[in-house]
């Protein structure tokens, strides 16, 4: 179960950071 959580935590993070990176780079073209 350990493993379980500290893998959906690792791709989670990855995951946040694309989607924030994504809308700040669009949030630029916009502006």
């Amino acid at each position: 179960m350990t493993f379980s959580t500290h893998q959906q935590s690792s791709m989670a993070l990855p995951k946040t950071i694309a989607v924030l990176f994504r809308f700040t780079h669009h949030e630029n073209l916009n502006g």
